[in-house]
């Protein structure tokens, strides 16, 4: 595929040395580039850019997909931008950002129903190097999400992401979950998720009713009543 135009300026710094063969080259987020074993074999990618890429928005990207399946991987690759859509995933279908801290999917919702979300998840999906930031502007006593996982089957990973979510004074307000059984997966490495509600007396909770592998990650919730928690509902049995 061809690299898309940058919004700035960017510079990495390249291995010194040739890798071995079947090696890739992965980045530590500042710009430093380095072989590395292993990892996901993606058969086909596609990027993301506001401009110069295969598509303009990751929702196009996904609607292009039609054959995504376990021996045909897909990577989304996404560029610097903010991108303001709700996104429903595809399952084998990757969302990685080339940087965490540019590539944001951020958008304020004025959701009229309840158990609404920015994300949609699907089986088998990670979300890598981004920001998802959920500003709530909706009425009504309903419960909204950053990611909202409705298949009980469904294994979810998030890699290096920062997840933000800021409620209103008449909705609940999640990080990730669904309201209907603890049967979902979700493995949260190197990441941080942010739930605030400062008005009002809804509820403000970080995980509902899943399962989950948290590593090496920043939490923090803050709310303006007593209505407030980390997990609910919750346990980490049976992670795959």
């Amino acid at each position: 595929f061809e690299a898309p135009a940058l919004d700035a300026d960017l510079i990495w710094v390249l291995p010194s040395v040739d890798g071995t063969d079947g090696q890739f080259i992965k980045t530590d987020g500042s710009g430093n580039l380095s072989f590395a074993t292993g990892g996901v074999a993606y058969q086909q990618v596609v990027t993301v850019a506001k401009d110069g890429g295969d598509y303009t928005t990751i929702t196009a990207a996904l609607n292009a997909i039609l054959d995504a399946a376990t021996d045909k991987r897909y990577a989304i690759l996404v560029y610097p931008g903010d991108y303001a859509e709700v996104v429903t995933c595809k399952a084998w279908v990757d969302i990685i950002g080339i940087d965490r801290h540019t590539c944001r999917i951020k958008k304020t919702v004025s959701f009229t129903a309840s158990e609404q979300a920015l994300i949609y998840s699907a089986n088998d999906v990670t979300l890598k190097n981004l920001s998802i930031l959920l500003t709530h502007g909706g009425s009504g006593f309903y419960s909204d999400y950053i990611i909202r996982m409705d298949n009980t089957t469904d294994t979810f990973i998030i890699d290096n992401c920062k997840l933000e979510a800021i409620g209103s004074s008449v909705r609940n307000t999640f990080g990730l979950g669904k309201g209907a059984g603890a049967a979902r997966y979700i493995q949260f490495y190197n990441s941080e998720l942010r739930v605030v509600n400062t008005t009002g007396s809804r509820h403000c909770i970080a995980f509902g009713r899943c399962r989950g592998l948290l590593e090496n990650s920043y939490f923090y919730i803050q709310a303006a009543s007593t209505q407030r928690a980390f997990l609910i509902r919750c346990d980490n049995t049976a992670l795959p």
